[in-house]
């Protein structure tokens, strides 16, 4: 999960990519200049203190998150669903009222359900697969703008 924020220092900003960006991630990452890290789920972002004060006021938010897959269909298909409302509701309670989330999930059978619930809170909602994807992959990503 990253998120970047129009929060700026005025007096260091170099103008508009000049953005604090976040990133949450239950796995340890390499530090990045500019990056601030939290190593914890997304289920406890509202606890990350730094974060939860910024509510609605990110520009961005991109989630690339994908459970463990454990082999069993219908498991895995139901912990992609949640992974995905988690972040979905991130979305809705940290973006400002322009904002945009892009997030990868997976064709399956709960998709259509994702994006009905996606196009309760986003004004523009769209699905994509990048020409880099393999072509059986079920690999894709959904775009909404709030």
């Amino acid at each position: 999960f990253q998120a970047e924020d129009g929060i700026r220092d005025s007096s260091t900003s170099r103008g508009l990519g000049d953005v604090y960006k976040r990133q949450v991630d239950i796995l340890d990452m390499d530090p990045i200049d500019g990056v601030n890290f939290y190593k914890d789920s997304i289920e406890n972002i509202d606890n990350i203190i730094e974060i939860n004060k910024l509510k609605g006021t990110f520009n961005l938010v991109i989630s690339d998150i994908a459970p463990n897959l454990s082999g069993i269909g219908a498991i895995d298909i139901e912990n992609i669903f949640e992974l995905n409302q988690m972040t979905v509701n991130v979305a809705k309670n940290y973006l400002n009222s322009d904002g945009i989330m892009i997030m990868k999930t997976f064709q399956n059978n709960m998709l259509k359900t994702l994006r009905r619930e996606m196009e309760m809170s986003f004004k523009e909602v769209q699905t994509f697969k990048p020409m880099a994807s393999k072509k059986q992959s079920g690999e894709i990503y959904l775009f909404g703008v709030k």
